[in-house]
């Protein structure tokens, strides 16, 4: 299996165009959230689109899905999981592609647990399908890209 640092090196320019992306959205977001609201960077986020790079539909979305998983596995630290959906749902807006922001709470007799995830089209998105089973939704936010 190739290195890290060749896997890189192997990029496509598409590829190295996307990873400038994440990086710019990812410092972006976790600016946002240490400095302002919760509501302030959704309403930023969330707001409507004035023009939309055209895709694929279901295939760009995978793409996207798989290429923004390997880039958090590699990430030089840990993005927790509101980061995380809060990242893939301003790239998938961009590219005009819907999704479904989910905040849920397990509220269990040991600790109170909170998580954040993504759904497209019903189907979970950089996350297990048990966090349906595993948390209760709270919060629900879609909004047409």
């Amino acid at each position: 299996m190739p290195s890290p640092w060749r896997q890189l090196w192997q990029l496509s320019p598409r590829d190295w165009v996307g990873l400038g992306e994440i990086a710019s959205i990812t410092v972006g977001i976790e600016l946002g959230l240490t400095l302002c609201s919760f509501t302030s960077v959704l309403r930023f986020l969330m707001r409507p689109r004035a023009r939309c790079i055209p895709a694929d539909g279901a295939a760009a979305h995978q793409r996207l899905s798989r290429f923004t998983a390997a880039i958090f596995r590699r990430w030089p630290w840990r993005l927790k999981c509101l980061p995380r959906s809060l990242i893939l749902l301003t790239l998938l807006r961009r590219r005009g592609l819907a999704a479904e922001l989910k905040v849920g709470v397990n509220k269990s007799p040991e600790a109170f647990q909170a998580h954040a995830w993504l759904e497209h089209e019903g189907q979970i998105v950089l996350d297990t399908p048990e966090v349906r089973t595993s948390f209760q939704a709270v919060l629900s936010l879609a909004r047409c890209p």
